[in-house]
């Protein structure tokens, strides 16, 4: 019996190239005796109702657009009761969540691992009352993904990620955060904190793929306390960028919740998207897991 799978697709992420892979898939998914059909985003509230809708009458769903367009899509599926596995087929300007896991960035390459409908678990956090699929960041960087020029990105890529994040780092002033983990508690002054489950974030930021496995219940939480001088600035953006994070400023850990407090609300970002201001979050990494369409062999386990 052919399987049914609807395919949520974003024209207007990064250059809008899912406007010109969309047929390719589409020839692709129909080969494999699937019948997909189109649903184009209008607005983040439509998209998560919509594939809040789906997980009652498809397969599975498809996200055709940035991470943004896949966090919708995610939130619309952990708000339903029911479960279906997720594809993503990377059309945004840094998809930073597809170059963790490895997802083919070729249409059809991701089309066909699709088609094949072997999930793999993959965990995703909650942030409040919201749900993201692998950053939750506050601080230097953070307002990078959603404030650079989309022109900016389109010309530079990765290297209008690294100029911003830079600047931002000689800018951002210093935020009090108090911490409370199943790991242990914290309090101090830092540049940025985040709590991820990816080895790439922002295209700034990159861990180490032998420290961050996608469905063991973790996050990492990273912190990157103040410098004190010029001196520890400089060293600590050099590491940065060689990913050296023996830094003395730079403290990761691995959690599963937590509960983090700042004097006043600070701008968030979630998954590259404007989070608002928050003044406390809630973490957590629900027991429902996302069921995630991938050939990608970083993730291991099946369904």
């Amino acid at each position: 019996m052919p399987k049914k799978i609807l395919l949520i697709v974003n024209f207007h992420s990064g250059t809008g190239k899912a406007r010109t892979i969309l047929p390719d898939v589409i020839e692709t998914l129909s080969k494999k005796d699937i019948i997909p059909t189109v649903y184009l985003t209008k607005n983040k509230e439509s998209t998560i109702a919509t594939a809040k809708a789906a997980v009652d009458e498809y397969d599975a769903i498809v996200a055709i657009g940035g991470d943004g367009t896949l966090s919708e899509v995610v939130n619309g599926v952990m708000d339903a009761e029911n479960n279906i596995p997720i594809g993503y087929i990377p059309t945004g300007s840094t998809n930073d969540m597809a170059r963790s896991l490895g997802i083919p960035s070729n249409p059809k390459e991701g089309a066909e691992a699709i088609a094949a409908m072997e999930p793999k678990k993959y965990d995703i956090g909650k942030f409040n009352e919201r749900y993201f699929t692998y950053i939750a960041a506050t601080g230097a960087f953070t307002k990078v993904s959603y404030a650079t020029k989309q022109s900016l990105k389109n010309a530079l890529g990765h290297l209008a990620y690294v100029l911003e994040g830079i600047k931002s780092v000689s800018e951002i002033e210093k935020i009090r955060v108090t911490g409370s983990t199943d790991k242990g508690s914290f309090d101090g002054e830092y540049l940025f904190c985040s709590i991820s489950n990816a080895t790439s974030v922002g295209g700034v930021i990159h861990l180490s793929p032998g420290t961050v496995l996608f469905n063991d219940g973790l996050f990492e939480l990273c912190l990157i306390a103040s410098p004190e001088n010029g001196q520890d600035l400089m060293q600590l953006v050099g590491d940065i960028m060689q990913s050296n994070f023996e830094n003395k400023l730079i403290t990761i850990k691995q959690i599963s919740k937590a509960v983090l407090t700042v004097p006043s609300a600070k701008g968030w970002t979630l998954d590259g998207e404007d989070g608002g201001k928050q003044t406390t979050v809630a973490f957590s990494v629900p027991v429902k897991k996302l069921l995630l369409l991938t050939g990608s062999k970083k993730i291991t386990g099946g369904n």
